[in-house]
């Protein structure tokens, strides 16, 4: 005689660790992702290796001065996004 194992039923209870655990992952990703965009501007900027938060708001101020300038407006909002996100992950809020 066979017996099959039921498994429980599934509760948002049951679910919600994996769900938390997703979006933590797609979290520490964009975190990844704009931390190597943020150091991509540095080294355009040229700021090489790890620079210092400071040094890495001021490239991101001056890439948005650029693209403000060269009529880049949505490239510009990204790059500020990215001075926003810096700036409130160091501590250092100096939106202006």
């Amino acid at each position: 005689m066979r017996t099959s194992k039921i498994s429980p039923p599934l509760t948002f209870e049951s679910i919600l660790p994996q769900a938390d655990r997703g979006r933590d992952e797609l979290s520490d990703a964009k975190s990844t992702a704009r931390q190597d965009d943020i150091l991509a501007v540095c080294k355009l900027h040229g700021f090489l290796g790890r620079p210092t938060v400071e040094n890495q708001l001021q490239a991101l101020d001056k890439e948005y001065q650029q693209l403000r300038d060269q009529g880049q407006s949505g490239r510009a909002d990204y790059v500020q996004t990215l001075y926003i996100w810096l700036s409130k992950k160091s501590g250092k809020v100096t939106v202006s």
